[in-house]
């Protein structure tokens, strides 16, 4: 499962400023912001919290900085600033979906749940913020509770490719593997380089008992990345089950697993 990161809203300056006091030129507002859309984000942190000392209830400075900080994963720093921008601007959904993908970093779930709730209740069509809580609740145990999530992001949104590869992970972890190759095929339809849904179509074809279909996923995910991990260790997991001890041995050293380097030694042995 993924999460999909919207850290990178531009604010924009010339519809913020109408309560800027006469402190701050508006020629400043716009050279941070500026810092801030080129990459400049250290830069742009400075220039916000300057600002802010002069005007500290400015709402575009709490979030230019926000986004300055989280951009450099400053994140503790970030959420307390996601928070003080909040103050300004309690409902602005984009904030509250972004201080929930921080908290998450931090492993504040149920806080960044509840993020992606009012988020949802701020718009009701931010699929993506359904995408997110369902990860949150996925990682927390509530497979049917994050398939729902899931599908209703989807339902708002019937081509998004994430959507179905995390909905498939649910199904998968919940024992519906024919309802997790659904949406794993799904997921490569709408994006045929989708690594991960092919290794992972391919992990579902072979708890289903059919390897030859397994094997077709690998290779189609190695085709796309020949480092792939967890493409390489399932194919030579494949190899060593087939007894093609020596050709199992680059694959289990490509995925670089904890123990690649045992696996090799065993595959040599039976090799002999």
């Amino acid at each position: 499962m993924t999460q999909t990161n919207m850290a990178t809203i531009k604010p924009n300056s010339q519809s913020k400023i109408s309560n800027l006091n006469a402190q701050i030129k508006p020629q400043e507002i716009d050279a941070m912001v500026k810092q801030l859309n080129d990459g400049q984000l250290a830069m742009a942190e400075a220039s916000a919290k300057a600002l802010i000392i002069k005007s500290p209830k400015l709402f575009i400075l709490h979030h230019v900085l926000s986004l300055a900080l989280d951009g450099q994963q400053k994140t503790v720093e970030a959420i307390e600033s996601y928070k003080n921008a909040l103050k300004l601007q309690p409902n602005m959904p984009e904030l509250l979906f972004n201080l929930g993908i921080a908290l998450t970093q931090i492993n504040e779930l149920n806080d960044a749940a509840d993020c992606y709730k009012k988020a949802i209740n701020s718009k009701p069509d931010f699929f993506e913020a359904y995408g997110n809580l369902g990860t949150i609740l996925q990682r927390q145990g509530k497979l049917q509770e994050a398939i729902l999530s899931y599908q209703k992001g989807l339902k708002i949104n019937p081509k998004d490719a994430r959507g179905y590869f995390n909905c498939g992970t649910a199904h998968r972890d919940n024992g519906h593997l024919k309802k997790a190759v659904n949406n794993y095929q799904q997921s490569i339809a709408l994006f045929a380089n989708y690594t991960d849904a092919h290794n992972n179509l391919g992990e579902t074809w072979r708890d289903l008992g059919d390897m030859p279909a397994a094997v077709k996923c690998y290779q189609a995910a190695l085709t796309l990345n020949p480092k792939h991990p967890n493409a390489n260790y399932n194919m030579a997991e494949f190899l060593v089950l087939s007894q093609q001890y020596e050709a199992a041995i680059a694959y289990f050293e490509a995925s670089q697993f904890d123990d690649w380097q045992i696996r090799c030694l065993y595959c040599l042995y039976k090799a002999e």
